[in-house]
């Protein structure tokens, strides 16, 4: 027998596509074999069904060329089925209608398919491309089949659709199950989805079951992308002692270069220095990657990085505006919460946007909508706003929307109800709602119950490695000291805190940097610390920061003459008063940047 690459099973009414193909697949020095020429040609005197069985076995690749005669036809569903008992990787070509539903059909609908219906010939790039990955060894031949380039859902995946329903009912072991059937049957669009759910479950992860962990493991021996990403998933919350094993799982997700979204979780490791060293400008670069790979996801968090600003960064609200309006036009819901947020609290204040825009979360079937259509309505001058807010996180809550207990225990705390927000702050906190757990520390710090307050700020870092200003706060100004607990560690939260460019931070790092009493000053570290303020456009630390470069080892009075300007614009005192006095006479002596200094204004600025 010659050497035999690819197999094509199909009816003879399609002969002539057949007879097109192979020519266009041996152009690329690809052996294909069909009956009946290779049987005419190759076979005379032995048995058909024998050399159809050898062919097979000697093929890497089976095409099964799909219509409704293909699917009726005993002789093309034995040599499918005898390709995948043989575990060829199997690659169904649609050329006609596919409209029988019979037990050859269920057994492919679970492979991707190649739809070239109603013109064949224009599909056989698509087909020569899977073909040659396999054939190189680029792509594992076996019985799941791998489409590049052309990847499509079969019409109807049963194992798909039970997860999608049970995945509505949040019933997550069962759902997960399901999808892990369907993906491990080769349909791509479930291994994709996997790698959604396990982004969003966060610590719900835990209540899976062993044997869901243990498949996944499997998997990833295997070389699946998707349970390598979910692998990674299964520490955070939990990243002590174990964010090293994260991100070798992400590192391998990656390779590929087919889940998006683990390019947005290793953005997430670099963002905040979760085994490996905070960098932001890699942090930047793998989100940038996963936005160009079309992840809706990937915007909220170049929006957050242009909000908040680093020490890559600047912040820029209209940069962030316009990524988290990417994110929101996209569908992703917490794109629309940032938006909602911006359009609440920031020189872009616009509450009617803010109302179109948790409206739009609603009429999407976001149940978080009703959250944010409540916030949007405490800031609004809407009639009877307070009663509707309220409804609105009533609402949420009984769709069972974590947020709306952290929502509604802020509500009633404002309103004096102290113990019923203790009991939402307090249920909130055992659905994952870390709003909840912030709101619970706020309780009872202000009650004056610090340890308390401590163990709620404490578990809300180690679960979102945010809120390092609330333990500092605690720490230096009510001056609590946890048992066991020093001033490096407290400068080690806070260090790695300080990524997240947090002015509370700041502060509270300052402050353990400059005061006698920490045992811990140090003015080099002192000015990085003042530099992240400056970054922020602070004008405290601007001008901190600028007075660091008028002396000692940073000497670069020019440097340091630009930042203390940058704050005497904010109408910061300490600089203006100093400017007032170097450009007066001296070396720095100036009479037009003296006119300028004495005659800044006030501007003043509009917090929410």
């Amino acid at each position: 027998m010659k050497k035999v690459d690819v197999f094509i099973s199909y009816k003879s009414e399609y002969l002539e596509v057949v007879e097109e193909m192979s020519h266009y697949l041996a152009a690329a020095q690809i052996n294909c074999w069909y009956a009946p020429r290779d049987l005419d040609s190759h076979g005379a005197g032995k048995s058909y069904a024998d050399e159809i069985i050898m062919a097979i076995d000697e093929a890497k690749v089976v095409i099964a060329v799909l219509c409704d005669e293909a699917l009726k036809s005993r002789w093309v569903e034995t040599e499918v089925f005898h390709a995948l008992k043989k575990n060829k990787t199997v690659i169904p070509y649609v050329v006609g209608k596919v409209q029988v539903e019979n037990g050859f059909r269920a057994r492919v609908d679970g492979l991707h398919w190649i739809d070239a219906y109603p013109e064949p010939e224009k599909k056989f790039a698509v087909l020569l491309q899977n073909i040659k990955l396999i054939l190189n060894g680029t792509v594992e031949s076996r019985g799941d089949n791998l489409i590049v380039g052309e990847m499509i859902k079969p019409e109807y995946d049963s194992d798909y659709n039970e997860g999608e329903i049970l995945l509505k009912e949040k019933e997550y072991e069962e759902a997960v199950a399901a999808f892990l059937v369907a993906a491990e049957n080769g349909n791509r669009n479930a291994q994709l989805r996997l790698c959604e759910i396990f982004f969003d479950l966060d610590d719900r992860t835990g209540s899976l079951s062993d044997n869901i962990w243990r498949r996944m493991e499997d998997l990833s021996t295997q070389g699946a992308d998707y349970a390598d990403f979910i692998l990674s998933t299964r520490y955070v919350g939990d990243l002590e002692g174990h964010a090293d094993a994260a991100v070798a799982y992400l590192k391998k997700a990656v390779s590929s270069n087919r889940i998006p979204l683990a390019f947005v979780r290793l953005g997430l490791h670099y963002d905040f220095g979760l085994g490996v060293k905070q960098n932001s400008a890699l942090a930047y670069n793998y989100y940038a990657k996963a936005a160009e790979m079309d992840c809706v996801k990937a915007y909220k968090y170049i929006g957050f990085m242009y909000m908040n600003g680093n020490d890559r960064i600047h912040r820029d609200e209209k940069m962030a505006l316009d990524y988290f309006t990417k994110g929101a036009e996209s569908g992703d819901v917490k794109s629309i919460r940032y938006l909602i947020r911006m359009f609440i609290c920031s020189t872009m204040k616009d509450i009617d946007k803010a109302l179109f825009w948790a409206r739009k979360a609603i009429d999407l079937g976001y149940d978080e909508g009703y959250v944010y259509m409540g916030n949007v309505l405490k800031y609004s001058s809407v009639p009877d706003a307070e009663s509707k807010m309220v409804d609105m996180y009533k609402e949420a809550a009984m769709r069972d929307v974590k947020e709306a207990y952290s929502a509604l225990a802020d509500y009633f705390w404002r309103k004096g109800v102290h113990d019923e927000a203790y009991k939402y702050a307090v249920q909130g906190s055992k659905v994952y709602d870390y709003s909840s757990l912030f709101f619970l520390g706020q309780f009872y710090e202000q009650d004056g119950e610090l340890e308390k307050a401590w163990e709620c700020y404490y578990k809300r870092f180690l679960k979102t490695h945010e809120g390092g200003e609330n333990l500092g706060r605690l720490f230096v100004e009510k001056k609590f000291r946890p048992e066991n607990f020093t001033v490096e560690n407290m400068i080690g939260i806070l260090e790695f805190s300080i990524a997240n460019s947090k002015v509370g931070v700041i502060k509270y790092l300052a402050r353990l940097y400059s005061d006698d009493k920490y045992g811990m000053v140090n003015q080099n570290k002192l000015n990085k610390v003042y530099a992240k303020g400056a970054a922020l456009s602070e004008p405290e630390y601007e001008y901190k920061y600028g007075l660091s470069f008028m002396d000692g080892e940073e000497y670069n009075p020019y440097k340091g003459l630009e930042w203390i300007g940058k704050a005497a614009s904010a109408n910061y005192d300490e600089a203006v008063n100093y400017l007032i006095k170097a450009y007066s006479g001296g070396v720095y002596a100036d009479k037009d940047k003296l006119g300028w200094v004495k005659t800044l204004n006030d501007h003043g600025t509009e917090s929410c």
